[in-house]
């Protein structure tokens, strides 16, 4: 294996690496600007006004010790940035009007390691009844093809006034976008990304075996589909959490582990390794991979950065440099890149693929597309800012290569530095200087990178008789 060779696996192995540990460092370095931001909002006066709110609000937000009352307060904040609110002229103008449903938000999620909402284009906030055409009047109409919610501010407010009635259109709405997200990968929860589709199905086919008189306690809404049927299970599940977690036990250790939270005890954050050492939760894939589990548990299940999309289009301009630069090794490059993306969502999504998560192969085509761009994006940084070698050649050329031109000196370099045509021969200048009788001799000098590309190259030609030859001719080949 030459020098180039080898620089060229160990880029490709790093990238790999990259690709395993990077999701784990986003999440890593999310948190910490997460607590930055956290430690500014709790000292300002937004926080002393979302405080007083809650004090005579929130009924969840009350029983929650001081520390868990601040993060509760810093992830209202954070949800309601994300949205664009549209308030009614006769509700007048007045910020804590977002409290009440940024609150549901934050109790929803408040066990999730997640807490972005950014599904959402549009909230209308009204006084009475939210309508729309094709719905007509009600607490909240949410319209999943438009991305916008329409919700009353009296149903809002009602939903907290009694909160063991079962009745709470803030917390059902917030169920109904948070599953809709989630069908999207969009919540950026792992787990609950992971789970959703098998705790969704599982629960609501326990439900349709209930007897009528259990079904009650749902309501008669909850039959109608799947996911408005989670929405009321996860509106009893904080509402009612006592009846439901002694009539329907198995139904509530499921949302304690989806949610990763017991309302009853405010727990926080399940461990999913605890729930499936349970003898009835064990099934073949935790029993063989239980440390896949605990590392995805830590965020590095998958990338979730948007600024990984924006390096497929990025990477781009740099292909297009180079490749007008030296435009023989354009297929050099994409086929290079391809090899680097491959490598990379391999590497991404390994432990995904390695438990047969339904959702790695679709994402193993984004993941692959990330790599090559980060790969065309660091060959670029290599080529202009890495290292240089240097390469002289002195040669009597073999103007009788069409194709390739084998030259000791280029041995381990990219194949297209071997083509005839990077040297000029298919000139017919020089064919004509052969049937003169003359020799051709190359004078080249070029820099190459890391990767064995090409940096600057120069190249003059000396014409030498070939009779009488002369001594100190360089070495034909």
């Amino acid at each position: 294996m030459t020098e180039i060779e080898t620089h060229r696996l160990i880029f490709l192995i790093s990238l790999g690496v990259l690709g395993f540990f990077l999701p784990y460092i986003e999440t890593s370095f999310r948190r910490r600007l997460d607590r930055k931001k956290e430690h500014r909002f709790l000292n300002s006066e937004k926080d002393k006004a979302m405080t007083e709110f809650l004090a005579g609000y929130s009924n969840f937000y009350k029983d929650l010790d001081e520390n868990m009352q601040a993060r509760f307060r810093w992830r209202m904040h954070a949800i309601q940035k994300q949205w664009k609110v549209i308030v009614s002229d006769e509700l007048g103008e007045d910020p804590r009007l977002i409290y009440p449903l940024s609150a549901a938000a934050a109790q929803l999620t408040f066990g999730l390691d997640s807490f972005r909402f950014p599904y959402l284009k549009k909230i209308f906030l009204v006084k009475e009844h939210a309508y729309s055409k094709s719905r007509g009047f009600g607490d909240y109409i949410f319209l999943p093809s438009h991305r916008e919610l329409k919700i009353s501010m009296r149903a809002l407010l009602g939903g907290e006034a009694n909160d063991h009635d079962g009745y709470h259109p803030g917390l059902k709405a917030m169920t109904l976008i948070l599953l809709e997200m989630a069908f999207e990968d969009e919540t950026k929860d792992r787990l609950f990304d992971n789970y959703i589709e098998k705790v969704l199905s599982d629960l609501y086919t326990d439900y349709l075996h209930l007897s009528k008189e259990d079904q009650d306690f749902w309501g008669k809404d909850a039959i109608s589909d799947e996911r408005t049927f989670m929405a009321e299970t996860v509106v009893h599940f904080f509402e009612m959490a006592a009846e439901m977690k002694t009539r329907f036990p198995a139904m509530f250790q499921e949302l304690c582990l989806l949610l990763q939270l017991d309302p009853l005890n405010r727990k926080t954050n399940y461990k999913l390794s605890e729930h499936f050492d349970d003898e009835s939760n064990r099934n073949e894939k935790t029993d063989r991979f239980p440390i896949v589990f605990r590392f995805m548990q830590k965020g590095s299940m998958e990338s979730t950065s948007n600024a990984l999309d924006l390096s497929v289009f990025l990477a781009l301009i740099p292909f297009s440099l180079i490749a007008a630069k030296n435009g023989l090794f354009a297929p050099w490059l994409a086929k290079y890149c391809f090899y680097g993306g491959l490598i990379y969502g391999f590497s991404t999504q390994l432990l995904p693929l390695l438990i047969g998560h339904g959702r790695a192969w679709p994402k193993l085509i984004l993941s692959i597309m990330h790599g090559a761009g980060l790969c065309m994006i660091f060959v670029f940084a290599l080529h202009y800012l890495g290292p240089k070698q240097e390469v002289h050649i002195d040669r009597i050329l073999d103007l009788n290569c069409r194709v390739y031109c084998p030259i000791p000196e280029l041995e381990g370099l990219p194949k297209e530095m071997h083509q005839a045509k990077f040297f000029g021969l298919n000139d017919d200048n020089l064919r004509r200087k052969k049937d003169k009788g003359e020799q051709v001799v190359l004078h080249a000098h070029f820099d190459y990178d890391y990767l064995g590309m090409p940096v600057n190259f120069r190249c003059d030609y000396e014409y030498i008789k070939l009779d009488p030859p002369a001594e100190n001719t360089p070495e034909q080949f």
